[in-house]
């Protein structure tokens, strides 16, 4: 073997194999006889010092031998507690001391084959943080860390001894149990989101998370490891999508839905860039007196076996493509060309995707599709909603800034419906406050959404902030916005959205009007 020829030399081998050939031999020629004899008759030869230095030597290389042996019995169980160690580090996460992928997979096919010997339930439970990558971003990778190991240690206590509990990567744990019903894997989802709400102190940070989690089963789900946890994710996914901590089971709906988007995804690849997805516009009208300002673009698929598609069709899936940047870039070269068209003081607004605020070049580009298709800056307004502010609030005030030097209006859109809008309208420079429609659709049927809306509109006012107002569908909403001091109103009460050919028939009927 390699190690022992590492450690034995090969003279120390000669050496050896050479005294047991000799020991061999002597003892079958009755050498120590004849050894008697010649010494008695050569006594002059002082044979008795030899013999004593042979048995020394012998004694020496026996303690040689010995001290060999132990150090090759030393070798042999450092070599093997290094292979355990090694072992047990390829299947275990470095930072959080639990399972990683690689013996989850294993220890699940386990579980999986004891439930199909047994007839048991067998299930997986996926699980992916909520929020942490703004904790990760606006803390850093120290405290990030520091949340995933509390995170660990207050899941630990509510793992079953015969179950798996992994950190598959990044914020993505997962839990394979044995032999539950689906009653139990609800109160423990239940458990899971209970201490996963509740905040962590990380040093002098205080940071809240939660958690979505998808949860498949065996048999019904699928026979091997593999396929539970694809359909786990799907699931987890699934609660995701509702933006608050939760499970799901899996269904069949969500893997078809999941099949669907994804031939979905592969045709919008092909559509960005191209006269498949164009530009709509719709129009937003002074209140005072009913006068068209300008037009917000609103994107438009006209997919050839759907039919047209709404933004809220296929916009998410460019986002999760990052096929968005691309989209937005194209949509806006095509409503500047429109809009060179209109009236020089009809207005242009666009939205822009959170994803792109990411993107520290956003202004740089904006501002190049201006520059090339002659377009004054003064003309277009960005829309952001506050979801882009959250990641990087100084990469954004960036962009802003950049864009509003140039002339670029910037709105705040959705309004109303984050957690945290009045802290931006504070520290960023906004130009126009949009009042989501929800706000508006309901003030009549809710009195507390009415006090919201004309609280805002008297807060934009007062910081100088023009205000619109979006989902306007009835004459007394528009007539009451017009009283609480809204400046632009816009929705189905003046029109839908139109594509490019139909804007001049639009203007030319707002003017008779």
């Amino acid at each position: 073997m390699a190690w022992l020829k590492s450690n034995v030399t090969e003279a120390e081998i000669a050496i050896v194999a050479g005294a047991v050939a000799a020991f061999l031999l002597l003892s079958r020629l009755d050498t120590f006889e004849w050894y008697y004899e010649e010494t008695r008759i050569y006594e002059n030869w002082q044979l008795d010092e030899l013999a004593n230095a042979f048995v020394v030597g012998t004694v020496a290389l026996a303690i040689i031998l010995f001290l060999r042996s132990r150090r090759l019995t030393a070798e042999v169980r450092r070599r093997v507690a290094a292979e355990a160690e090694a072992s047990a580090l390829a299947r275990h996460d470095p930072l959080t001391g639990i399972a990683n992928r690689r013996l989850f997979n294993e220890r699940l096919t386990a579980s999986i084959a004891a439930a199909r010997r047994s007839g048991a339930r067998a299930a997986v439970l996926s699980l992916d943080l909520n929020r942490f990558k703004a904790v990760n971003d606006t803390h850093g990778h120290m405290v990030g860390d520091n949340l995933l190991i509390a995170i660990t240690e207050r899941l630990r206590p509510l793992v079953r001894s015969d179950d798996s509990f992994a950190r598959l990567g990044g914020d993505e744990f997962a839990l394979a149990v044995f032999g539950v019903d689906r009653e139990h894997l609800v109160r423990l989802a239940n458990r899971i989101i209970a201490a996963l709400d509740e905040p962590f102190d990380i040093g002098q940070i205080r940071t809240d998370t939660g958690v979505s989690i998808g949860i498949s089963l065996f048999p019904e789900d699928g026979g091997d490891g593999e396929a539970l946890i694809r359909k786990a994710d799907m699931a987890m996914y699934r609660t995701k999508a509702i933006g608050v901590s939760g499970y799901s089971f899996f269904d069949a709906a969500i893997d078809e839905a999941l099949r669907d988007r994804a031939a979905l995804e592969v045709e919008l690849r092909s559509a960005v860039g191209t006269d498949a997805i164009t530009p709509f516009y719709q129009p937003q009208v002074n209140l005072d007196d009913g006068r068209i300002t300008g037009f917000e673009m609103l994107a438009r698929w006209q997919h050839p076996t759907r039919g047209l598609l709404l933004p809220e069709v296929f916009i998410p899936i460019a986002e999760d493509a990052r096929l968005i940047g691309d989209l937005s870039l194209a949509l806006l070269r095509r409503a500047v060309d429109d809009a060179k068209r209109w009236d020089g003081n009809l207005a242009l607004s666009i939205n822009i995707a959170p994803d792109q605020f990411k993107d520290p070049m956003l202004a740089a580009k904006i501002l190049g599709v201006l520059e090339v298709a002659a377009f004054p800056a003064n003309r277009l307004e960005i829309e952001l909603t506050e979801t882009a502010l959250l990641d990087d609030l100084a990469g954004a005030r960036r962009i802003i800034e950049d864009l509003k030097r140039a002339g670029v209006r910037v709105a705040i859109d959705d309004f109303g419906k984050g957690y945290s809008s009045l802290y931006y309208l504070r520290e960023l420079p906004f130009d126009v406050v949009k009042i989501d429609r929800s706000f508006v659709t309901t003030r009549r049927a809710n009195v507390e959404n009415a006090k919201i809306v004309s609280a805002v509109i008297g807060l934009s006012e007062a910081l100088g902030i023009a205000t619109v107002a979006e989902g306007i569908e009835e004459a007394v909403d528009a007539a009451w916005l017009r009283e609480q001091g809204c400046n632009t109103g816009q929705g189905f009460l003046y029109s839908v959205p139109v594509p490019a050919g139909e804007v001049p028939a639009l203007l030319a009927k707002r003017l008779a009007a």
